[in-house]
């Protein structure tokens, strides 16, 4: 039996946790544009204390995140993988929370940049956690029990077919 990561009930932590700071981050982009499309402040408004949610639901997703890194085997494929991810969020969630404190300052082009920058930094991230849960299966039932790769047992079903 592989070590499992933090889990509640048997389900993993740590994607449950990725959605809120992913949705609020991709949020404030549509708020961005929606105050420059209309002018009108209260969407900036929102979109300022939306990164801000963001940011702070980034601490616990972090935590589990690396707790479920640390509980991948050396050597194996999925802990390069796991650094990119953990590295891609920490510098997206760095560039969002400076855009935020120049969001105070209202200047806003600095702001902006940096945050859309972050959110496509963020998705970078977003994509390499994928990678580990869909390529290499961490997380996963399958690999707590030392089983096949998800991949292996999503293309069985599809031979049998094909026979």
């Amino acid at each position: 039996m592989r070590k499992r990561g933090l889990r509640i009930g048997g389900h993993p932590v740590h994607p449950g946790l990725t959605d809120l700071p992913i949705g609020l981050f991709i949020g404030s982009l549509i708020l961005d544009i929606v105050f420059l499309s209309t002018g009108d402040r209260m969407w900036w408004t929102f979109s300022f204390w939306t990164i801000a949610a963001g940011v702070v639901l980034v601490i616990p997703t972090a935590v589990t995140g690396l707790i479920d890194l640390l509980a991948v085997p050396r050597g194996h494929p999925a802990v390069r993988i796991g650094v990119y991810h953990l590295v891609a969020n920490v510098s997206a969630t760095a560039l969002l929370a400076i855009g935020w404190f120049f969001r105070r300052a209202d200047a806003q082009t600095v702001a902006y940049a940096l945050s859309w920058v972050g959110i496509g930094v963020l998705l970078i991230g977003g994509w390499l956690g994928g990678s580990m849960v869909f390529r290499h299966g961490i997380g996963t039932e399958a690999y707590a029990r030392g089983e096949e790769k998800p991949e292996e047992a999503l293309r069985r079903p599809l031979e049998k077919v094909h026979r």
